[in-house]
């Protein structure tokens, strides 16, 4: 299955305060009555398994049903409205996104995402200011879902081209972020954040007890490797007696899970 689109564009024009309202909303309303409906049910107790009878095996291995997917896109704008003078604009280049199967256990998602910036704009009535403007350079990567019988294994790789930053836009955004206006407003939205996941974890948490009551079966544990790679970052600054450029080549971050075939597959503590 194919995709193309040659441009998208995505505008928010309601405030963040107004959108998270609307999302309260829908979790007092529909949310709610959906579940009244569905209701939570006593799920059934397990039955004791019949004897199989066996089955003669057959020559030819039934071939597994598969569907390949690419979606391309040639360009995308989105814009949101922060504040009743603050917008985030983001523009970028191409964006592709693969995903094949290999055979009846693995997956390879492939994505590659073109060039890309984000500003922040104040605008008024007379006048349009951009108060910082970060370009991003290209990524891709590739996600490997392996299902094994004892685990299943996400490998995740992400390269990035070298970015190049402004110190004067970084520092522009660090002031706008720790802005009065903008601490409010962050504020506010997680104090809405918190209240509705409190209405959804009352809303589902009845009858959670009576599926907790009957045990299912364990699933293989989920190992990770995940690989961040970066061509090099520098930090670019202009002053008017002098220019300073610092930065640092190419490195990689790297985190799993089970750091060796042989050992076990770490997990957290609660």
């Amino acid at each position: 299955m194919n995709g193309h689109t040659r441009q998208a564009k995505l505008s928010v024009t309601e405030e963040t305060a107004g959108i998270l309202d609307v999302v309260d909303r829908i979790v007092n309303d529909e949310v709610a009555y959906v579940h009244v409906l569905i209701g939570p049910s006593q799920p059934e107790e397990p039955q004791p398994k019949k004897p199989m009878t066996p089955v003669p095996a057959t020559k030819e291995p039934k071939k597994a049903n598969s569907i390949d997917v690419a979606l391309s896109l040639d360009g995308y704008m989105a814009s949101a409205k922060l504040l009743p003078s603050l917008y985030y604009i983001a523009r970028g280049t191409t964006c592709r996104l693969s995903a094949i199967p290999e055979g009846r256990k693995q997956v390879l998602v492939d994505f590659d995402i073109g060039q890309n910036s984000h500003e922040l704009e104040r605008v008024s009535r007379t006048r349009k200011d951009i108060i910082c403007f970060l370009p991003l350079p290209a990524t891709n990567g590739r996600v490997s879902i392996l299902r094994k019988d004892d685990e299943t294994l996400v490998d995740i790789f992400i390269g990035i081209d070298a970015v190049k930053l402004d110190a004067a836009s970084i520092q522009s955004l660090l002031n706008t972020v720790n802005s009065p206006e903008i601490s409010n407003v962050i504020d506010n939205a997680q104090d809405e954040i918190d209240i509705t996941q409190k209405k959804l974890q009352a809303m589902f948490a009845r009858g959670e007890a009576a599926y907790k009551a009957i045990p299912s079966a364990s699933s293989p544990p989920l190992v990770y490797r995940c690989c961040l790679s970066f061509d090099g970052v520098s930090v670019h600054a202009t002053a008017p007696a002098a220019n300073l450029e610092a930065g640092i080549g190419r490195f990689q971050l790297k985190a799993t899970n089970k750091p060796s075939e042989k050992s076990a597959v770490l997990t957290s503590r609660r």
